[in-house]
């Protein structure tokens, strides 16, 4: 029986969870710590950003010929340069998580190995922080028998020095610049130019449930057309583009009525006209008066019996 003992403790069986493990290490929690406010800076700068140029780019549909071929280009170009950010910014995002998945794998592949005298487990079961980092091939359980091994594992990656040093080097890698460079643009006159509303905070104001449900309507249109489009059916790219064109028509009488409607109103009051260039964009040359227009415009009846 001395000489079986050894080998029935060799035997007994033990589990691990990876997000356990996760939770359990001051190594993972600083390298989540230290990325968290990088994820947020980024995701509240294109957020941010889009909604800006989300702005913009109504306004100018809005404004149709009355905008001119300069305003059109300026938001084209913005578009495309957040665009860049954006794929910039995702690029970096999937090879943090590259290099994580990689480092984390083979700290808990070490981990496990020093425990390679035992029948271990993985425990099944939802995961959501290191799912993706445990060997992929060891078995799984859901009775999670035996003894946790979650506590020992992350002191054993937690006294990784290599790892500790992948950690340090991914932390001060830096993440791509987001940003728009701002540029006054040109107010276009309804009864003059000496200020301006921005036209972006007039439709909402006077049109915001119709200007919705018809992005809405759009998105539901062109939803069918995604995956020819991805397959290159060249069809299915005409016929989306005759869906958007059909919108950006419906788009641009909408900001018509707006327009006419607001030049009538303000016919004997200040001179005034509209701007498509969100302030956080650059705005428009001249002085801002949104908040003085804005609420007479948004009272005037005949400025909404004409948007009905």
């Amino acid at each position: 029986m001395l000489t079986l003992l050894p080998l029935a403790f060799a035997a007994e069986p033990a589990h691990y969870h990876p997000d356990r493990v996760a939770q359990s290490s001051a190594l993972f929690a600083r390298y989540a710590e230290g990325l968290g406010p990088s994820f947020e800076a980024a995701q509240r700068g294109l957020t941010d950003l889009s909604r800006s140029l989300e702005d913009l780019e109504r306004a100018v549909l809005l404004l149709g010929d009355r905008g001119g071929d300069g305003l059109s280009a300026w938001a084209s170009s913005q578009r495309r340069t957040l665009t860049h950010q954006y794929l910039q910014t995702q690029a970096h995002i999937s090879l943090l998580e590259e290099d994580s998945a990689a480092i984390f794998m083979a700290a808990l592949e070490a981990a496990l190995a020093a425990h390679g005298d035992r029948e271990i487990v993985e425990c099944a079961g939802p995961s959501s922080v290191m799912s993706l980092l445990g060997p992929g091939g060891r078995q799984k359980s859901a009775s999670c028998e035996g003894e946790s091994l979650n506590a020992a594992l992350a002191a054993h990656i937690d006294d990784n020095r290599a790892l500790a040093a992948d950690v340090d080097e991914i932390l001060a890698l830096p993440w791509p610049e987001l940003g728009l460079e701002p540029a006054e643009q040109q107010a276009v006159e309804l009864t003059g130019t000496d200020g301006y509303v921005q036209l972006a905070a007039l439709a909402n104001a006077l049109f915001d449930p119709e200007l919705d449900k018809m992005a809405d309507n759009l998105e539901g249109m062109l939803r069918p057309f995604e995956d020819a489009i991805a397959d290159g059916d060249a069809a299915a790219l005409a016929e989306a583009e005759a869906v958007r064109e059909r919108y950006e028509l419906a788009l641009a009488e909408a900001g018509s009525r707006i327009l006419d409607a607001s030049a009538k109103a303000l016919k004997k009051g200040p001179e005034i006209g509209v701007c498509a260039n969100p302030e956080e964009l650059g705005g428009c040359a001249g002085e801002d008066r949104t908040d003085e227009i804005l609420p007479v415009l948004s009272a005037n009846k005949k400025v909404r019996s004409a948007l009905d």
